[in-house]
């Protein structure tokens, strides 16, 4: 008995002493690294949220699943396509009731299950994810609306702009020009009764006949 009793109390002392060590060890294996991986699930769903564009929530699901879990390999593939490799966990990445597809996760590093509630946040990054990427989508093809109406408003300005040009090139055609010569014609006509003005009546006409040249230059430059 005396011996049973030293070797009890050798084990209790030797217990005593591991206490702090093995609850140290317990607290962070069973509690610590539990409420790490939740925190980071839920940071997952909240960074997925604020993604703008499809690339931006497929980086974001896996970074933010890889740091979280550490599975041994994680993939997205669409509702129609069958994953490849081993396949510990599937989470479908839907809006509503319609799946667009689902992350297909390996085992985990450490060799751990896949908890229920990682499950249960995994679910709603899934759900996050899915509404980010009809965002996304939206946010798409109301900046294409954007760009085919700014495209439209621009053709239309040009057009007014083209027709505004035609318009100019005739009125110079058909009114400018022909005033011109019809001046240029008369000072020419004036010149030899012009006795002591010929010099100056020679000048306006060269003048004129400039002024022609130039609207003919504003005229080419006007074609379209």
């Amino acid at each position: 008995e005396v011996i049973l009793t030293i070797v009890w109390m050798f084990i209790v002392a030797v217990l005593s002493g591991k206490r702090t060590e093995v609850l140290r060890k317990l607290d962070r294996r069973f509690f610590r690294d539990v409420e790490a991986s939740r925190q980071a699930l839920i940071a997952v769903a909240q960074d997925v949220a604020r993604a703008r564009d499809p690339e931006s929530v497929f980086v974001t699901l896996d970074q933010g699943i890889r740091g979280a879990l550490q599975p041994t390999h994680l993939r997205f593939a669409v509702a129609d396509e069958l994953p490849t490799g081993e396949v510990a966990l599937v989470i479908p990445v839907q809006r509503g009731d319609e799946v667009l597809g689902s992350l297909f996760l390996g085992r985990r590093e450490s060799g751990d299950d896949y908890t229920a509630e990682e499950r249960r946040l995994l679910e709603a990054v899934g759900v996050q994810a899915g509404m980010a990427l009809e965002n996304a989508r939206l946010n798409a093809e109301l900046l294409a609306r954007e760009r085919r109406a700014m495209a439209g408003r621009a053709a239309d300005v040009l057009a007014g702009a083209e027709e505004e040009r035609r318009r100019l090139a005739a009125d110079l055609h058909d009114q400018v020009l022909p005033e011109l010569r019809l001046i240029a014609g008369e000072v020419e006509r004036l010149k030899p009764q012009a006795n002591g003005l010929a010099p100056d009546l020679e000048r306006l006409e060269h003048e004129v006949r400039g002024t022609m040249d130039s609207v003919r230059e504003v005229m080419e430059a006007l074609r379209p």
